[in-house]
């Protein structure tokens, strides 16, 4: 597996090359090669075209442009590579922007080893994870706030949240359409008070999944 790494801090890229070689040891993603080592968007975006990675782990605070527009290039020209930032910024507005833009996961820099395989075993899956700190975090919803009446297949489409199922997933599953599950999604939100896809996420998770943490953007 070839890995470039994107962060303008020195020892961000000594503690990736560090988790990733306890993933390397584990033998679930055969030989890991670090290909490039990069500090700046453009410096990324040219290692991409060169190299031609199977996984970017990157920050959203790069010195000449944002991550989310470099992870957003990317993915413009490769539907293929995993995607996965690793940042200090944990409000959900970061998540989302990385999701929109394509992103596979969306790890905190407090993200310990054990986190990191979890991510990497669910990128590599077809799934996608967000940072336990995240989904866990401040938000306007109550993990603990009671569940309104949802019809069935409103708490289907919810579970289906809570498994990693996208849309398109989730319609295949349940034999619908993916307007209708966006419909359902949308009554889901409103009925939950539910602001956006994290609050979504972070529902699903303490209604649905209990422990469950490998998300897919929906």
């Amino acid at each position: 597996m070839k890995v470039l790494l994107v962060d303008d801090h020195a020892f961000m890229h000594l503690g990736l090359r560090q988790y990733l070689s306890i993933a390397e040891r584990t033998g679930e993603f055969g030989t890991i090669e670090v290909v490039g080592s990069v500090s700046t968007g453009a410096e990324a975006l040219a290692q991409v075209a060169e190299t031609d990675p199977d996984l970017v782990l990157l920050d959203v605070s790069l010195p000449d442009v944002s991550g989310i527009e470099v992870a957003r290039r990317i993915r413009s020209g490769n539907s293929a590579v995993k995607l996965v930032f690793v940042s200090m910024h944990e409000e959900g507005s970061y998540v989302r922007q990385g999701l929109e833009v394509g992103a596979n996961g969306y790890l905190s820099k407090r993200s310990e080893p054990e986190e990191f395989l979890r991510a990497l075993r669910a990128v590599f899956a077809g799934r996608s994870h967000i940072a336990d700190v995240i989904l866990m975090g401040p938000s306007g919803v109550s993990p603990q706030s009671p569940m309104p009446a949802l019809t069935k297949r409103q708490r289907d489409v919810l579970k289906a949240v809570s498994e990693g199922l996208s849309i398109e997933q989730t319609a295949a599953c349940l034999g619908i359409s993916r307007k209708t599950v966006e419909y359902h999604r949308g009554k889901i939100m409103r009925q939950c008070a539910l602001k956006n896809t994290v609050d979504v996420y972070r529902y699903a998770v303490a209604h649905v999944a209990g422990q469950g943490r490998q998300l897919q953007s929906l």
